[in-house]
């Protein structure tokens, strides 16, 4: 179920309502009407919110990897198991986790509030900076910059990393946060 809403929202065009620079975040996808629906649902105790917060939650116990710290360059590093987060194959997991945890931060933040959502907004947090951090960017066994290998495959992945990750986490951003995503 994770994957299938993490499908219908990597396949959204970028959405943006109003003015660029007069709008508050999130502005990327998760317009008032649609995070309103999933506050709903996650009311409701929809199985889709269930599962989707139920991988949150298991994310929440585990440490961050770095790019050059995973296993190898082409293999899933894994997410999710023991609360793992890791980047994968050219930041597959890191974009996984991330639009998950960012979710759940945006959700449980507009249900109930700062305090019960800053968790999830964390772990996001944490994921974005990991993945946008300079010192740690160069890819295991190699002397690639993870962001620009392969001459753009990853990119699918980064520009979800970044945009939802800069969008969502936004209030909970720094200037030199916001200033190293971008």
């Amino acid at each position: 179920m994770i994957l299938k809403l993490l499908r219908v929202f990597s396949l959204l065009p970028f959405v943006f309502t109003g003015v660029l620079g007069a709008q508050t975040h999130p502005r990327i996808i998760l317009t008032t009407t649609r995070l309103n629906a999933l506050v709903a649902l996650a009311r409701a105790n929809d199985p889709s919110w269930v599962s989707l917060k139920s991988y949150c939650d298991s994310l929440l116990t585990g440490p961050i990897r770095y790019n050059d710290n995973v296993v190898s360059p082409f293999t899933s590093g894994g997410t999710g198991g023991g609360g793992l987060v890791s980047p994968g194959y050219e930041a597959e997991d890191y974009a996984q986790a991330l639009i998950s945890e960012g979710l759940c931060y945006q959700v449980i933040n507009q249900m109930s509030g700062s305090v019960a959502a800053a968790p999830y907004g964390n772990e996001a947090l944490g994921i974005l900076l990991a993945a946008s951090d300079p010192t740690h960017r160069i890819v295991v066994g190699t002397t690639e910059d993870a962001i620009e290998q392969d001459g753009g495959y990853g990119i699918r992945n980064w520009a979800r990393v970044f945009g939802f990750g800069y969008d969502w986490l936004y209030p909970l951003l720094s200037s030199a946060q916001r200033t190293q995503v971008l």
